[in-house]
């Protein structure tokens, strides 16, 4: 394996990582500000 293919697929990986990591982040924050609405 060349070093290029380790690099792009620890990027994709931490890519993929950044991604669900704001996913999760705007999902939490919707929910906060559903339960303040809500209670």
């Amino acid at each position: 394996m060349r070093k290029g293919e380790i690099m792009g697929k620890i990027f994709g990986i931490a890519l993929v990582f950044a991604v669900i990591g704001v996913v999760l982040g705007i999902v939490e924050n919707y929910i906060t500000k559903v339960d303040v609405f809500v209670f």
